[in-house]
């Protein structure tokens, strides 16, 4: 779990008509339990609600854009300050940065800063992390830059990725979760961390209703299960694999079948039993015949009274010594000859398939060299001597002193990724020419060894008749018993080769119908653990609806969604309306909507094994809530051991509130002082601005650089 100590803003702005700069922002420190930011509607909270995001790189969170596009312009381009004349002055910011103290449940601390602006800069991809407190940070204290936003930032494999190492430090493990486009790929943090962030502007209107989804197939889903610790792959992920393997599966199936089907009707041969459709596959490898095109009987049958009839012929067959003897050696030299020619084509075509094997080799260590070199071009050109003792692209040692730095120049690492991705061009331009050789080869191989059997019968037929000194048999008889001969060749050559190939996709078959059963199994219930789990988590978030005051529908007729696997509401509140279920957001009020929100994130919150740690409401009175529910709310929020940070107005839009504004007499207004009446002062952390003071203040300059 990840936890915030402290968050802080730093800007370097100017006044229009002078050059030396100022320093803003804000510093907010944090802890366990409740806390609380509380300003004036326009003090500009949310500028450092989103500063959050930002520095934890998920800001894609708050509206789908990266970097500064994220967050408000206070922060990167302008904003107004009052000064101590009571003037309104536009001042532009020059540079400005996030810093934030983060710590997990081991005990551990971190620094992290990432620039928001600097100089004309606005997209910052890097993160500086120093792996101790903020305020023992030294100019000699050793950091290392990690990379966010770019390929690779989340592969645990790869040095200086940040999401990977703030997973690891956070104690989240990163696991894979299905996509749209049937693969699986790691569930990103961006994604996961809308579990964490109720943003204001359209966080209210549905559940993680902005969550980044990148393709992942029911991404809420996913990051539900996730936090609950519950199997991702028991239904949706399993049901996934299982059925685009037999898609797979299908399709070689039939590629190959229409391959064995040409290749018997070139030879006058067809199979019995073989279908083209995987599924409509019924009778066994056993039972599979191959039979001669126009004649009757089996495959066996027919060849045996072929070489019945050619018996007969050889017993009539007669030849002259000499012309026997003549007739053999020159059948003997073509036979040579072809042998000779074949046992070359077949050296050549195992030199290509080795050279194969080698440029696939070197193209695989070229691709890790080439990431290496990408992935060490994210960070700074220093290495911390502290942090590496090996070279991150070649392993090998480093002499490095105990307080020194490595430099790693830009170019050098340009040149040699330069240099890498020529090498890899050219192999794979190699590749690509030496499989369409090998193809072409594989098809003229089996032509190969077709002709060669055919001289060597020629080759057999000539030595029998050596021994021969009867007459000469007729010119027509000849014909036919050479032809019967190249037909027996040919029809047990390519019945070979059918049912070894046959006995090499069977296999196919059998995980075909494995997976079938197994697709057939899969149901939507989860084993007996994830099922309490679950269970756990409808009782707790019942108790905290009924806590916030909801009352749209009976609590005994408000459930999770958990008998539809395939919909994009599973594990989401619903509520029975006379006979049928209908999604909690189409039933209740506005204001009730925004109860059960609480709930179902605190909830999460609270029964997730897995849960990040940490949850951050901005402005989570919406739509008149009444303030004794917004009370239950900052009492509940009190008394947890994980973090929730409430973006706050000082006076919130309560029932109350309006009342009052509205002239009624004996009603009060709400504020922050009242909703926080009766709970100990230990609980809870108040940060609160005064009336009139904006987020993005002037900043004490001690310590600050």
């Amino acid at each position: 779990m990840i936890y915030f100590d402290m968050i802080r803003v730093v800007i370097d702005a100017t006044r229009p008509d002078a050059e030396k700069s100022e320093k803003f922002g804000r510093t907010v420190n944090l802890g366990r339990g409740l806390n609380i930011i509380a300003g004036d509607n326009t003090s500009g909270k949310t500028s450092l609600a989103k500063c959050m995001y930002y520095i934890l790189g998920v800001e894609e969170i708050i509206d789908g854009k990266q970097n500064t596009f994220a967050l408000d312009r206070s922060v990167y381009q302008n904003f107004v300050y009052t000064d101590d004349e009571g003037s309104n002055v536009l001042m532009q910011v020059e540079n400005s940065y996030v810093i934030a103290q983060l710590s997990n449940n081991k005990g551990e601390t971190i620094t992290v800063k990432r620039f928001v602006k600097y100089q004309n800069d606005k997209e910052f991809k890097k993160v500086q992390v120093w792996e101790c407190k903020e305020e023992e940070i030294t100019e000699v204290t050793p950091s290392t830059e990690y990379f966010v936003h770019y390929r690779g930032d989340h592969n645990q494999k790869l040095p200086f990725g940040y999401f990977q190492y703030l997973a690891q430090f956070a104690g989240l493990k990163l696991i894979k979760a299905p996509t749209k486009g049937a693969e699986e790929f790691t569930l990103y943090l961006t994604t996961l961390f809308a579990l964490d962030f109720v943003e204001q502007t359209r966080g209210w209107t549905d559940y993680f209703a902005t969550i980044r989804g990148y393709n992942f197939i029911q991404p809420k889903q996913r990051i539900v299960e996730y936090a609950l610790g519950v199997s991702i792959d028991d239904n949706i992920a399993t049901y996934k694999q299982l059925k685009n393997e037999n898609d797979r599966i299908k399709d070689e199936w039939s590629r190959q079948i229409k391959d064995i089907n040409q290749r018997l009707t070139y030879n006058n041969l067809v199979i019995n039993g073989l279908n083209l459709d995987i599924a409509k596959q019924t009778k066994v490898i056993d039972r599979l015949q191959i039979g001669v095109i126009g004649q009757k009987g089996t495959f066996a049958e027919v060849i045996e009274s072929m070489k019945q009839r050619i018996n007969y012929l050889n017993s009539i067959l007669r030849k002259t010594d000499e012309n026997r003897i003549d007739s053999y050696n020159q059948q003997l030299a073509i036979f040579q000859t072809k042998e000779k020619q074949f046992d070359e084509f077949v050296r050549r075509l195992q030199d290509d398939k080795n050279k194969k094997t080698s440029i696939v080799k070197q193209l695989t260590a070229i691709n890790e060299e080439i990431n290496r070199n990408k992935n060490i071009a994210q960070v700074s050109n220093l290495i911390s001597s502290v942090h590496i003792r090996k070279c991150p692209t070649c392993h090998r040692d480093l002499d490095v002193t105990d307080s020194g730095y490595i430099n790693v120049k830009n170019e050098d690492i340009d040149r040699n990724v330069r240099y890498l991705t020529t090498q890899q061009r050219f192999l794979q331009g190699l590749l690509k020419s030496l499989n369409e050789s090998i193809d072409e080869k594989e098809i003229y191989l089996s032509y190969y060894k077709k002709m060669l059997g055919i001289e060597k019968e020629k080759l057999n037929t000539a030595y029998a008749e050596i021994a021969d000194n009867k007459d000469i048999l007729s010119e027509k008889d000849m014909m036919e018993m050479v032809e019967l001969k190249l037909k027996i060749n040919g029809y047990e050559i390519v019945s070979k080769q059918i049912t070894t190939t046959i006995c090499d996709m069977w296999p196919m078959k059998q995980k075909f119908d494995e997976n079938k059963k197994q697709l057939s199994k899969l149901s939507s219930h989860k084993d007996e653990t994830d099922n309490t789990v679950l269970n756990r988590l409808q009782v707790q978030f019942k108790q905290f609806l009924n806590n916030f005051g909801y009352k749209s529908n009976y609590i005994q007729n408000v459930s999770l969604l958990f008998d539809e696997k395939n919909s994009n509401y599973f594990y989401l509140p619903q509520a029975q309306v006379e006979q049928y279920n209908e999604h909690l957001r189409s039933v209740s009020s506005a204001s009730d909507f925004v109860r059960s929100i609480w709930a179902y994130y605190l909830a999460l919150l609270e029964i997730g094994i897995s849960h990040p740690g940490f949850l951050v409401f901005d402005e989570p009175c919406q739509h008149s809530i009444k303030e004794a529910d917004l009370k239950t709310l900052f009492q509940v929020c009190a008394v947890t051991d994980k973090q929730i940070i409430l973006f706050c107005s000082s006076e919130p839009k309560t029932e109350e509130t309006k009342a009052a504004e509205q002239g009624k007499k004996h009603v009060e207004k709400t504020n922050i002082q009242l909703l926080v009446r009766g709970i100990d002062q230990k609980k809870y952390r108040l940060h609160q601005m005064k009336t009139g003071e904006k987020t993005i203040s002037k900043l004490d300059l001690n310590g600050i650089s």
